[in-house]
C-alpha cells in the first residue's frame, strides 16, 4: 500500500513537471518537494497506523520546561 501511495505521488509529480520546469524559482520548487515529502510521511503514518503523540502533550512539556515546572 505504501508503494502504491508513493507511486501515485510520483505520478502527480511527473504530471506537474512541466510547471516545475517552466517556473525556475527555487522557492516554488523547494516548497513543492517539501509538500510531496510531507504527503508521503503522512500517508505512511496513516497506512502503518502509527500512534502519533498529541501536540498538546509536547506543548505542555515545553511550557513546563520553560517555567521550570514538572507538569507531566
Amino acid at each position: 500500500m505504501v508503494f502504491f501511495v508513493i507511486f501515485i505521488l510520483l505520478l502527480l509529480t511527473i504530471f506537474d513537471l512541466p510547471f516545475l520546469l517552466e517556473h525556475t524559482e527555487k522557492k516554488a520548487v523547494i516548497a513543492y518537494i517539501v509538500l510531496i515529502f510531507i504527503g508521503i510521511a503522512i500517508n505512511y503514518i496513516v497506512i502503518q497506523d502509527i500512534p502519533v503523540t498529541s501536540p498538546a502533550v509536547l506543548i505542555a512539556r515545553v511550557v513546563g520546561f520553560i517555567l521550570g515546572e514538572d507538569l507531566l
